[in-house]
């Protein structure tokens, strides 16, 4: 039995700016993982993944962990999340401070997307706004709609905010100069594939292993501050 106040998760997690009122200091904590994860991801990106370019090695796995990280804890992921990418990539790179800031918000603008079309607009369909639904059968004592979530997860997270992140950030990353145009291709598929592939494999565990464990325990937020 989850500790929030209510059994329903289409209504016990909204777009709502404040709906506790009051913060659990625990979040907080627990949302320095969010820094610490994404930091250290971008800083394997340049000395462990093959690639040599930083955000865009053979296989980088970014892109589910920023996503469950502000799935859960909101504005406190976003911030974490968003200062750990940006150290990382001024730490591991020679963007200039500026850059850096900017590629950040690029890896951050599809968990945005997720956060708001999941608890706004999916959860009115059935569809759990944690994405426990893609490998739970029951939610909250209800029948979960697994293909529902299995075809907005495809469509929306792995294909669409995919190619957000990717096409976004390698047009700002051609207008530096920091790749040509024909570079640009080969790392749009290269990108782009890296994402679908992690996102498919690391998200349904993080949810598993993350994101349920600290619902039950009422540690993910129920709108974007509490």
């Amino acid at each position: 039995m989850s500790l929030n106040e209510y059994d329903d998760a289409s209504k016990k997690y909204s777009l709502r700016w404040n709906p506790k009122r009051k913060l659990n200091p625990l979040v907080l904590v627990l949302s320095l993982s969010a820094f610490i994860i994404d930091f250290a991801l971008v800083y394997l990106n340049r000395y462990i993944f093959v690639g040599g370019k930083v955000g865009t090695a053979i296989f980088f796995i970014l892109f589910p962990f920023v996503i469950e990280f502000v799935t859960i804890w909101g504005i406190w992921g976003i911030v974490a999340s968003y200062a750990g990418i940006s150290a990382g990539l001024f730490y591991t790179s020679r963007l200039k401070p500026l850059y850096a800031l900017f590629l950040s918000f690029v890896y951050l603008v599809p968990a945005l997307i997720s956060f708001v079309v999941y608890r706004g607009v999916l959860k009115k369909f059935g569809v759990d706004p944690l994405r426990r639904d893609l490998l739970s059968s029951d939610i909250d004592g209800k029948k979960a709609k697994r293909l529902y979530a299995w075809i907005a997860f495809l469509i929306i997270n792995d294909v669409l905010l995919n190619l957000i992140e990717v096409v976004s950030g390698l047009y700002f990353l051609n207008i530096i100069g920091y790749f040509t145009k024909d570079e640009a291709v080969f790392w749009f598929y290269v990108w782009s594939f890296s994402n679908f592939i992690s996102d498919i494999i690391i998200e349904p565990i993080l949810i598993k292993t993350m994101t349920e464990s600290l619902e039950e325990l009422g540690l993910v937020n129920l709108g974007w501050f509490t």
